[in-house]
């Protein structure tokens, strides 16, 4: 209810589906149908915590608490945020008139930090039985941070390969 209030143009304009109560499939048709469609993936669910353990927050967890830094809450940047900036993206343009050239999918999970059997899993098995070849796919990434890799003192962005795995490259 929140997403569809918050993003009014996006609810009307993009075709809608959910997959398994939850997750939500977005479909922003290009101008030229004749190039594969982008795919952009975020989730909202996050790590749940240990009710022992509620004591030891500063903020509630699920608050959203704001203070002059940060926005307290789990899943704040892993990865609503991810949610949150696709689909304030994607209302912007649509204010503006926007047509992307090539048709683009949003994918918002709802069980990524599970497994995504029943979210990213069942979202991907409804695409391809309906025929999607993607041109490409962006998810949550990772993070652009200094001092992070050894002899290296430049900006690095992190790219990810892979759901919790790792490779390194020279």
């Amino acid at each position: 209810a929140l997403l569809d209030e918050s993003f009014p143009l996006v609810k009307r304009h993009l075709w809608q589906t959910t997959i398994n109560n939850f997750t939500r499939l977005y479909k922003w048709e290009g101008s030229d149908t004749t190039l594969r469609p982008a795919l952009l993936y975020a989730h909202y669910d996050v790590v749940p915590i240990e009710t022992t353990s509620m004591n030891d927050w500063k903020h509630a967890p699920f608050s959203g608490d704001v203070d002059a830094e940060f926005v307290w809450g789990r899943g704040a940047i892993d990865d609503k945020i991810g949610v949150m900036a696709a689909l304030e993206a994607a209302e912007k343009a649509l204010q503006q008139g926007f047509i992307p050239k090539r048709t683009i999918w949003l994918v918002l999970g709802h069980d990524e930090e599970t497994g995504g059997l029943d979210g990213a899993a069942a979202a991907a098995a409804f695409l391809d039985s309906v025929g999607v070849k993607t041109e490409f796919h962006l998810d949550e990434g990772g993070l652009i941070g200094t001092g992070i890799v050894p002899n290296m003192q430049a900006p690095v962005a992190l790219v990810g390969t892979a759901e919790k795995g790792y490779m390194t490259l020279k």
